[in-house]
């Protein structure tokens, strides 16, 4: 399971992972499977980021897709963990809340993936127009 999820997530050799501390047990569950060369942070790169993985809250949802969008590099993905319908309860961050805040940041969700048993892990990456050109 976990190193599929290393797949799904898209990390690859030399990739940094920028991990929050809300998602430390993902990483302790990933970590074995990493493939080579992966730097993991728990403190925003100033390379930038490949990838990161967030669980946020409500609370945030209006300021952490604007500094994510900071931290990632023009190809990089912001990977928000949310509660399966089934067993989300009040307040947890749902994929609507979590989709309405980015999109104005000019991160769209293009793939989702299952994590566990009751989540699920959403994809937001840069609309490919504000991407630098090559």
């Amino acid at each position: 399971m976990s190193a599929d999820l290393v797949r799904k997530l898209g990390i690859r050799p030399g990739h940094r992972l920028f991990v929050r501390e809300e998602c430390m047990d993902l990483l302790a569950a990933i970590k074995p499977h990493l493939p080579p060369r992966v730097t993991v942070t728990n403190q925003p790169p100033r390379e930038g980021a490949n990838v990161v993985l967030m669980r946020p809250d409500e609370e945030e949802l209006g300021t952490v897709f604007r500094e994510m969008r900071e931290w990632i590099t023009p190809e990089g993905a912001v990977w928000v963990v949310v509660k399966k319908k089934p067993y989300r309860e009040e307040g947890d961050v749902s994929f609507e809340a979590a989709q309405a805040a980015a999109l104005p940041t000019g991160l769209v969700d293009n793939k989702e993936c299952s994590v566990n048993e009751t989540e699920y892990a959403t994809r937001y990456v840069l609309r490919r127009e504000l991407r630098p050109k090559p």
